[in-house]
């Protein structure tokens, strides 16, 4: 009897990423004195010129040491390490046997009364945004990204520029736009992202493409 063959390969050059973040852990970040620190770190300078008014506010409202020109530096050694140093992401939340859900002490406690809040609110913004960009992380490992390589951009008329895209009329809460900026001088690429926020948590799908498989039509 011959061999099995092999499995048929998947026929597409796509990847797909995931991601969950938990918004109060974000929200214990903003609070501390490496708040500023850790906007600046995951959005790149276009996106905190088009961010939210609030993700500004809270760089206004943080600490003199922390004034809005201090250097950018990493907020952690590892991308994650900080968000998940006291639990992992997401998962094993709920208490053992009990069935009781821990129940937050300190800042993520504040941050929770705060959900609606300043910091409340530019938390959920935060904890998608980074959601998004772990999850183009993982839909394109052959990049080796860093969180300044990847724009998440909302579907309007004025972040054509940067997406090459139309928005599309009557959709009032589209999905955004990830802008791949792979650098090396190769050219920069669109991947498909959804963002979804669901109480303490926001979560992101990426799918994404290797261009080196497809056919781009060259300008000119």
């Amino acid at each position: 009897m011959p061999p099995p063959l092999p499995p048929i390969p998947f026929p597409y050059p796509l990847r797909i990423g995931t991601d969950i973040c938990r918004v109060t852990r974000i929200a214990h970040i903003l609070r501390s004195k490496q708040g500023a620190r850790f906007i600046r770190r995951i959005l790149a300078p276009e996106e905190l010129a088009r961010a939210r008014p609030v993700i500004h506010q809270v760089l206004q409202a943080i600490s003199p040491g922390e004034k809005e020109g201090s250097r950018r530096v990493g907020v952690f050694g590892s991308q994650k390490a900080a968000l998940w140093e006291k639990g992992g992401d997401g998962d094993g939340e709920k208490g053992g046997g009990s069935g009781q859900e821990k129940k937050p002490v300190g800042r993520v406690q504040g941050a929770m009364e705060d959900e609606d809040g300043m910091y409340g609110r530019a938390a959920a913004y935060m904890a998608g945004r980074f959601a998004a960009k772990e999850a183009a992380f993982k839909a394109h490992p052959h990049l080796h990204l860093g969180f300044h390589d990847i724009l998440i951009l909302s579907s309007s008329t004025s972040n054509q520029a940067l997406t090459g895209e139309k928005p599309i009329d009557g959709l009032g809460s589209a999905a955004p736009t990830a802008v791949i900026r792979p650098g090396g001088g190769a050219r920069d690429q669109i991947a498909r992202v959804s963002i979804s926020h669901d109480g303490e948590y926001a979560t992101a799908v990426c799918m994404g493409f290797e261009a080196d498989a497809v056919v781009v039509e060259k300008e000119g």
